[in-house]
C-alpha cells in the first residue's frame, strides 16, 4: 500500500485556509475552534499549529488572502478615466458583485471563496468588526478617489445635479444598499420577498443608486449600457 502524498508547506497552508474559511464564515472567529479547523483539514491540531502559531494568525492570513483576491476589482476601476460612463458602469458592477445570487451551500463545501465574504463581514460586525474594517479599508481608497473624480467629471459635463451629500458618502450608501440586499438574501429563503426576480432587484438597486448620486435621467439612459456592463464582467471573471 502506497503512502499518501505529503503536501508541501505552501499547499498544506492553502488546504488549512480552505478548510477554515467556511467555518469562520458560518460560525465567526469566536465560534470556530482550532480543533474544528484541524478536523475539517484532516490534520492534527499539532500540525495546524506548526503552520499557524494561533487561530489569530490563521484568521489574519485569511483576511490578507481575501483582500488580495478581490483587489483586482479595484485595480480595474483604477485604470478607467473619470467620467459619467465610468461612474454608471462601476456602480452597476459594485452592486452586481456584492449582490450575487450564488450560495456557498453547506459549510466546508468546495466553492469559490468569494461567496463567503459577505458571511465573514456579517460575523465580523457581530464581533469586534476587525475583519470588516480591514477588508473595506483595503479597497476604499482606490474606489472613493475614482468615484469622487467621476462625480466632478459628471457635474462638469452637465450630467449630474449637484447636491450636499459628499461623493464619498454616496459611495458608501451605494455599497450599503448592496450589502443589505446580500444579507437579506443569505438564507436559502430570502428574509424579504420583494416580489421581483434577482435581476430585477439588482437593476432597481442600480437605478436607485444612480439617481441618489444625482445623475440626470438623460445621462442614465445614455450611459447605462448593457454591452459595456458585460465587458466589465468578462474582464474580471472571463466569458460566461
Amino acid at each position: 500500500m502506497s503512502k499518501p502524498t505529503r503536501l508541501s508547506a505552501e499547499k498544506r497552508r492553502e488546504s488549512i485556509i480552505a478548510a477554515a474559511l467556511p467555518l469562520f464564515a458560518y460560525h465567526g472567529f469566536n465560534g470556530t475552534t482550532t480543533k474544528q479547523i484541524a478536523e475539517k483539514a484532516g490534520i492534527s491540531e499539532a500540525l495546524l499549529y506548526r503552520h499557524f502559531p494561533s487561530k489569530e494568525h490563521l484568521f489574519a492570513d485569511i483576511q490578507g488572502y481575501l483582500c488580495q483576491a478581490t483587489h483586482r476589482f479595484s485595480e480595474i476601476i483604477k485604470t478607467l478615466e473619470p467620467s459619467t460612463s465610468t461612474l454608471v458602469n462601476s456602480i452597476h458592477f459594485l452592486i452586481s458583485v456584492i449582490f450575487d445570487e450564488e450560495h456557498p451551500g453547506e459549510p466546508g463545501s468546495p466553492t469559490d471563496p468569494h461567496v463567503y465574504i459577505c458571511r465573514l463581514l456579517a460575523q465580523s460586525l457581530l464581533e469586534d468588526g476587525h475583519f470588516a474594517r480591514t477588508f473595506w479599508q483595503a479597497h476604499i481608497d482606490l474606489w472613493t478617489e475614482k468615484w469622487e473624480a467621476c462625480v466632478h467629471a459628471s457635474v462638469a459635463a452637465g450630467d449630474m445635479i449637484e447636491n450636499e451629500v459628499s461623493p464619498v458618502m454616496r459611495f458608501w450608501f451605494t455599497h450599503h444598499i448592496a450589502m443589505s440586499l446580500r444579507l437579506i438574501h443569505l438564507p436559502e429563503k430570502p428574509a424579504v420577498d420583494y416580489g421581483f426576480t434577482h435581476a430585477e432587484i439588482q437593476q432597481q438597486a442600480v437605478l436607485f443608486a444612480l439617481r441618489g448620486f444625482g445623475l440626470k435621467e438623460a445621462a442614465i439612459k445614455a450611459h447605462y449600457n448593457a454591452a459595456m456592463l458585460q465587458m466589465f464582467n468578462e474582464a474580471l471573471f472571463g466569458p460566461s
